[in-house]
């Protein structure tokens, strides 16, 4: 795997095989476990390849495996991956890349992709399906390392609504009816992205603690490029994508006790994008210098980061003085508190429509259903937000 650095993708044990008639068969393992997480690894590289065909990145470090049972499976091991992907890139069914050192002198992972051995032996639609997430409530610390938790009277909950949610989201027809799409069995390629419609189910991720973030993520339409998400389609019918405007600006003016009566990113002088990033920046920074900096760096490149960083104070003081009833909560991390509550919303609007059998996807501030059902979910939506302002849930506590 020479030449010229490929992004990777991290390993994902999310494959399973229906017939194993094709695949090369696999070197001698110690144990079952270990001849398991070899074809899943296989698995993988061949799903990789089918997509996008980036390297499969994983560690070799022991430390990375500590406390990742509960989110990526019992397979997930360095005494089992490792060992794996070694004797599989001797038998020659991957090319292998070892870093040299765990993370590398050049920061990056050991990875591997599917060998011309197995790409000649992978059926033209593999037979392969996506599993469901090994976790459905996912806890991160201020790093964005998944960490493990004990299990709780909400954890609990959450997890049943998320398979109740799962559950009835499968049993909808989803699919992508654009004229570029290129389709190899169930993975969908649109330009140069890969959509696999079997990954559909849906995961809470919270962001060091349970009152930080905890919003949804995980199905392909959320990795589904804007341009082409008109182009969905659920039980074959055409879609539409309602969505809340300004809605972290709304829900913080309407906990201050304020209302919010023109546009938040609109700031004199500079591009609404700019006043956009600014203000999510501001919101999400744990300090004000941080969300300065970070601006800085988004609006110019190196050559120019002087000037870039007094054009960053500018705006910020502008936003600071627009948004004067505001303002104390920029440069406070507030952003993951208000993350919790539109996670709140999502959830509330989600249940409402599939109770009535219509389907529903979460973009995080927008929802996709079809085009006849556009009124009830947008209903379910006023009333989510309404909801949402009248409850005291912004706190510092």
């Amino acid at each position: 795997m020479n030449g010229s650095y490929e992004p990777g993708k991290p390993l994902s044990l999310d494959w399973r095989a229906t017939d194993l008639d094709w695949l090369p068969e696999p070197p001698e393992a110690r144990n079952r476990r270990e001849h398991a997480a070899m074809m899943v690894i296989m698995f993988d590289a061949c799903m990789e390849y089918c997509g996008q065909a980036r390297p499969i990145t994983y560690s070799r470090n022991r430390n990375h495996y500590a406390g990742k049972g509960r989110y990526q499976g019992s397979l997930y091991r360095y005494t089992l991956i490792v060992p794996a992907v070694d004797k599989l890139a001797e038998a020659g069914l991957i090319d292998h890349w070892k870093a040299p050192v765990a993370g590398g002198p050049t920061g990056r992972q050991s990875e591997f992709k599917a060998s011309p051995l197995l790409i000649e032996a992978l059926p033209n639609e593999p037979p392969l399906h996506w599993v469901e997430p090994g976790e459905l409530v996912r806890l991160k610390d201020a790093d964005g390392n998944l960490i493990p938790y004990q299990d709780s009277l909400r954890t609990v909950r959450d997890r049943r609504m998320l398979r109740e949610i799962n559950e009835a989201i499968s049993g909808f027809d989803l699919d992508i009816n654009a004229p570029s799409v290129e389709r190899n069995g169930q993975i969908l390629m649109i330009g140069e992205d890969s959509i696999y419609l079997a990954r559909n189910h849906l995961y809470r991720v919270f962001n060091g603690g349970w009152s930080l973030g905890g919003r949804l993520y995980g199905p392909w339409w959320q990795n589904c490029r804007r341009v082409h998400r008109p182009f969905i389609t659920i039980n074959g019918e055409p879609t539409v994508e309602p969505d809340y405007e300004q809605l972290h600006p709304r829900l913080l003016y309407g906990h201050c006790g304020h209302i919010l009566d023109s546009n938040a990113y609109t700031v004199p002088g500079f591009k609404r994008a700019d006043g956009k990033l600014a203000w999510n920046v501001l919101l999400n920074a744990s300090t004000r210098q941080k969300a300065v900096m970070a601006i800085a760096n988004t609006l110019g490149d190196s050559a120019e980061i002087e000037n870039c960083y007094y054009q960053a104070v500018r705006l910020v003081e502008a936003l600071e003085k627009r948004h004067a009833p505001i303002s104390e909560y920029f440069g406070s991390g507030f952003g993951l508190r208000l993350q919790n509550i539109d996670a709140g919303m999502a959830e509330h609007v989600m249940r409402k429509t599939l109770k009535q059998g219509i389907p529903c996807l979460p973009v995080h501030d927008s929802f996709i259903t079809p085009e006849r059902h556009e009124d009830v979910v947008l209903e379910a939506m006023d009333e989510a937000f309404e909801r949402a302002t009248k409850k005291p849930q912004i706190s510092y506590n």
